[in-house]
């Protein structure tokens, strides 16, 4: 069904005609596809929402094994996003890097060799932590990433399956256009998962579902990056559908046109960042939006346990 939706619009082109084609599993309301651009993703969840969602749901059933097996693969992802970045951009050195959202940080210590600084932002309590105990690691809070000492700084911000988790993916990015040396290099990574949308499908606490073009089209809405590279990569997403969703990735698949995972670099244009046009709620009705959205959210997992 074509409608409007008035308290949102499309992260990319800014319109608010939307068709509904899905329900977004981890928090209880439309998965939505722009009409204009095609973009799809969730209807807004407030910020005390994901809070909640992260602190009550989306940890709850990790264990020690757990923690093990995610390493072993940040290991296997560092590999090969190390690999990446050392094909398109040669010799591997850098004065200030960036991971945002570095989980147990094995990316950095890959890169450390090559590094003089290395800095790293994470939510997650018990990864921060592991990443607080690191002296090598500068362990940045969110607030922190606004001061002006960061301005221009880094020559190489990593965001590696994050973007599609946050609320406005939009302002990080222009946050990063700020923090990055003019010429400075964004690597990131998100998955390649609407394909899964029709089998009712997709990742925990996923809010955007990006395609190759509506990544590079939301990265360079404001004109502050160019594309050096992009590809996807990893399994093949009609056999990880095929397995019931439960096939693990292979890392080792760094090139494959039907991949899980969008891995993209680009180049900072400037320093400097634009304001967006667009707003994803308006001010207006935030606490309103904070207590419905809360409730939705209890209210679907409730349903479902």
């Amino acid at each position: 069904m074509n409608e409007t939706i008035d308290h949102m619009c499309c992260s990319i082109c800014g319109n608010s005609q939307f068709n509904r084609i899905s329900v977004n599993q981890t928090f209880g309301v439309d998965i939505v596809q722009c009409l204009e651009c095609g973009f799809i993703q969730t209807e807004p969840v407030s910020v005390t929402s994901l809070s909640y969602y992260y602190s009550n749901y989306y940890r709850e059933n990790w264990t020690e094994q757990t923690i093990i097996s995610m390493r072993e693969e940040s290991q296997q992802q560092a590999a090969a996003q190390v690999t990446f970045l050392e094909e398109k951009l040669g010799s591997l050195t850098f004065d200030k890097i960036l991971d945002y959202g570095a989980a147990d940080g094995e990316l950095l210590r890959a890169l450390r060799p090559n590094c003089k600084s290395l800095f790293a932002t994470e939510l997650d309590p018990t990864f921060a932590k592991q990443l607080q105990d690191q002296i090598w690691i500068g362990f940045l809070y969110e607030n922190e990433l606004y001061d002006e000492g960061y301005q221009g700084k880094f020559d190489l911000i990593i965001i590696s399956h994050v973007l599609e988790h946050l609320p406005d993916p939009g302002a990080i990015l222009r946050l990063f256009a700020t923090m990055l040396a003019p010429g400075g290099i964004l690597l990131v990574d998100v998955p390649h998962e609407i394909e899964m949308l029709a089998f009712g499908g997709h990742g925990s606490g996923h809010l955007y579902f990006f395609t190759v073009d509506h990544l590079c089209a939301l990265i360079n809405r404001d004109n502050l990056f160019e594309l050096i590279e992009v590809r996807r990569c990893n399994r093949s997403i009609n056999d990880f559908i095929e397995s019931g969703f439960t096939l693990p990735e292979d890392h080792s698949i760094t090139n494959n046109k039907n991949g899980t995972t969008i891995r993209a670099l680009f180049r900072n244009r400037d320093h400097g960042c634009k304001a967006s046009p667009f707003l994803v709620v308006e001010q207006l009705h935030e606490q309103l939006f904070e207590n419905y959205s809360l409730r939705i959210l209890k209210l679907h997992h409730d349903r479902e346990s």
